[in-house]
Protein backbone atom coordinates (compact mmCIF):
# COMPACT_ATOMS: atom_id res chain seq x y z
CA UNK A 1 0.00 0.00 0.00
CA UNK A 2 1.45 3.37 -1.20
CA UNK A 3 0.92 6.95 -0.48
CA UNK A 4 -0.45 9.53 -3.23
CA UNK A 5 0.79 12.83 -2.74
CA UNK A 6 -1.17 14.91 -4.63
CA UNK A 7 -0.07 19.13 -5.28
CA UNK A 8 -3.01 20.34 -4.60
CA UNK A 9 -4.33 22.22 -0.89
CA UNK A 10 -6.36 20.26 0.65
CA UNK A 11 -9.90 21.38 2.11
CA UNK A 12 -13.43 22.28 0.86
CA UNK A 13 -12.75 25.09 -1.46
CA UNK A 14 -10.34 22.85 -3.43
CA UNK A 15 -12.05 19.51 -3.73
CA UNK A 16 -12.78 20.47 -7.22
CA UNK A 17 -9.06 20.84 -8.31
CA UNK A 18 -8.09 17.72 -5.91
CA UNK A 19 -10.58 15.71 -7.86
CA UNK A 20 -9.15 16.56 -11.09
CA UNK A 21 -5.36 15.93 -9.60
CA UNK A 22 -6.64 12.28 -8.46
CA UNK A 23 -8.09 11.91 -12.16
CA UNK A 24 -4.84 12.93 -13.90
CA UNK A 25 -3.06 10.35 -11.87
CA UNK A 26 -5.41 7.70 -11.68
CA UNK A 27 -5.52 8.36 -15.88
CA UNK A 28 -1.95 9.64 -16.92
CA UNK A 29 0.68 9.13 -14.38
CA UNK A 30 -0.47 5.67 -12.43
CA UNK A 31 2.63 3.32 -12.43
CA UNK A 32 2.02 0.22 -14.55
CA UNK A 33 2.91 -2.27 -11.63
CA UNK A 34 0.07 -1.41 -9.72
CA UNK A 35 -1.58 -3.82 -12.46
CA UNK A 36 -4.53 -2.93 -15.00
CA UNK A 37 -5.84 0.48 -15.38
CA UNK A 38 -9.46 0.62 -13.61
CA UNK A 39 -12.43 0.86 -15.95
CA UNK A 40 -14.00 2.61 -13.39
CA UNK A 41 -13.41 5.46 -10.91
CA UNK A 42 -14.99 6.32 -7.67
CA UNK A 43 -14.99 9.16 -5.37
CA UNK A 44 -16.11 8.91 -1.77
CA UNK A 45 -16.35 11.38 0.88
CA UNK A 46 -13.95 10.63 3.76
CA UNK A 47 -16.56 9.38 6.52
CA UNK A 48 -18.89 7.31 4.19
CA UNK A 49 -19.03 3.63 4.35
CA UNK A 50 -18.89 2.01 1.41
CA UNK A 51 -21.06 -1.69 1.06
CA UNK A 52 -18.43 -3.27 -1.32
CA UNK A 53 -21.36 -6.39 -1.51
CA UNK A 54 -24.23 -4.47 -2.55
CA UNK A 55 -22.01 -2.06 -4.98
CA UNK A 56 -20.51 -5.58 -6.78
CA UNK A 57 -24.09 -6.82 -7.09
CA UNK A 58 -25.12 -3.48 -9.01
CA UNK A 59 -22.37 -3.09 -11.12
CA UNK A 60 -22.73 -7.07 -11.97
CA UNK A 61 -25.92 -5.96 -13.40
CA UNK A 62 -24.55 -4.00 -15.92
CA UNK A 63 -24.42 -4.75 -19.25
CA UNK A 64 -21.11 -2.39 -19.99
CA UNK A 65 -18.72 -0.84 -18.00
CA UNK A 66 -17.82 2.70 -20.50
CA UNK A 67 -19.92 5.39 -20.56
CA UNK A 68 -21.08 4.95 -16.93
CA UNK A 69 -21.54 7.93 -14.63
CA UNK A 70 -23.05 6.33 -11.05
CA UNK A 71 -24.70 7.74 -8.34
CA UNK A 72 -27.57 9.46 -6.81
CA UNK A 73 -28.46 12.24 -9.24
CA UNK A 74 -29.81 15.98 -8.39
CA UNK A 75 -31.72 17.13 -11.09
CA UNK A 76 -31.88 20.99 -12.16
CA UNK A 77 -30.98 22.54 -8.62
CA UNK A 78 -31.18 26.33 -8.85
CA UNK A 79 -27.81 27.81 -8.23
CA UNK A 80 -26.99 29.77 -5.38
CA UNK A 81 -25.91 32.63 -6.14
CA UNK A 82 -26.87 35.21 -2.89
CA UNK A 83 -24.18 36.67 -1.07
CA UNK A 84 -25.86 35.51 2.15
CA UNK A 85 -26.42 31.80 1.12
CA UNK A 86 -23.82 29.30 2.50
CA UNK A 87 -22.83 27.16 -0.70
CA UNK A 88 -22.89 30.50 -2.90
CA UNK A 89 -21.51 29.24 -6.65
CA UNK A 90 -21.01 32.13 -8.72
CA UNK A 91 -17.90 30.50 -10.04
CA UNK A 92 -19.93 27.99 -11.25
CA UNK A 93 -22.21 30.43 -13.25
CA UNK A 94 -19.81 32.30 -14.38
CA UNK A 95 -17.82 29.51 -16.13
CA UNK A 96 -21.01 27.63 -17.68
CA UNK A 97 -23.75 30.28 -17.38
CA UNK A 98 -26.54 28.51 -16.02
CA UNK A 99 -28.96 29.31 -14.17
CA UNK A 100 -29.10 25.58 -12.08
CA UNK A 101 -27.41 22.55 -12.31
CA UNK A 102 -27.58 20.12 -14.76
CA UNK A 103 -28.42 16.59 -13.19
CA UNK A 104 -25.50 15.50 -11.44
CA UNK A 105 -24.42 12.93 -9.39
CA UNK A 106 -24.46 14.09 -5.61
CA UNK A 107 -23.35 13.14 -2.26
CA UNK A 108 -21.19 10.64 -0.84
CA UNK A 109 -20.27 8.68 -3.82
CA UNK A 110 -20.68 8.84 -7.51
CA UNK A 111 -18.32 6.75 -10.08
CA UNK A 112 -17.14 7.54 -13.57
CA UNK A 113 -16.13 5.34 -16.46
CA UNK A 114 -12.41 5.71 -17.15
CA UNK A 115 -13.69 7.22 -20.50
CA UNK A 116 -15.90 9.78 -18.92
CA UNK A 117 -13.34 10.64 -16.08
CA UNK A 118 -11.22 11.26 -18.79
CA UNK A 119 -13.26 13.61 -20.47
CA UNK A 120 -13.57 15.34 -17.09
CA UNK A 121 -9.89 15.84 -16.71
CA UNK A 122 -9.92 16.75 -20.37
CA UNK A 123 -12.38 19.40 -19.90
CA UNK A 124 -11.03 20.65 -16.49
CA UNK A 125 -7.02 21.02 -18.34
CA UNK A 126 -8.26 22.61 -21.56
CA UNK A 127 -9.61 25.71 -22.69
CA UNK A 128 -12.25 27.11 -22.40
CA UNK A 129 -12.55 26.24 -18.86
CA UNK A 130 -9.02 24.92 -17.84
CA UNK A 131 -10.08 24.64 -14.13
CA UNK A 132 -7.01 23.74 -13.31
CA UNK A 133 -5.43 26.92 -13.98
CA UNK A 134 -8.10 29.01 -12.49
CA UNK A 135 -7.26 31.51 -9.38
CA UNK A 136 -8.52 29.58 -6.75
CA UNK A 137 -11.39 32.43 -6.13
CA UNK A 138 -12.48 31.45 -10.05
CA UNK A 139 -12.89 27.84 -9.39
CA UNK A 140 -16.54 26.13 -8.47
CA UNK A 141 -17.70 25.14 -5.13
CA UNK A 142 -19.91 22.28 -6.00
CA UNK A 143 -17.09 20.05 -7.26
CA UNK A 144 -20.16 17.08 -8.03
CA UNK A 145 -21.97 19.65 -9.98
CA UNK A 146 -19.03 20.61 -11.73
CA UNK A 147 -17.91 17.11 -12.62
CA UNK A 148 -21.19 16.32 -14.16
CA UNK A 149 -21.65 19.56 -16.08
CA UNK A 150 -18.61 18.18 -17.88
CA UNK A 151 -20.86 15.53 -19.32
CA UNK A 152 -23.91 17.76 -19.92
CA UNK A 153 -25.39 18.58 -23.18
CA UNK A 154 -25.63 22.81 -23.11
CA UNK A 155 -29.06 22.54 -23.79
CA UNK A 156 -30.06 20.35 -20.12
CA UNK A 157 -29.87 24.05 -18.49
CA UNK A 158 -31.40 27.59 -20.23
CA UNK A 159 -28.64 29.95 -19.81
CA UNK A 160 -29.47 32.87 -17.78
CA UNK A 161 -30.09 36.13 -19.41
CA UNK A 162 -28.05 38.17 -17.44
CA UNK A 163 -25.52 38.56 -14.81
CA UNK A 164 -27.18 37.46 -11.17
CA UNK A 165 -28.37 39.32 -8.76
CA UNK A 166 -26.19 39.01 -5.35
CA UNK A 167 -28.73 40.22 -3.24
CA UNK A 168 -28.21 42.31 -0.10
CA UNK A 169 -24.36 41.69 1.69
Amino acid sequence: LGLLHLTCTDGYRHLLLKTLHALRWLLRRRPPSLGPPARLIFKTDEDTYLCVGSLGATLSTLPQLYSLYLGTFSDHTKLRLRRTERWRDTQHFALFNFSSYPPYAQGALYGLSSDLAAAALHIGESPPLSLLSLPLDKVPVNEDATIGAAHAPRELSAPSPSAPDPGPD
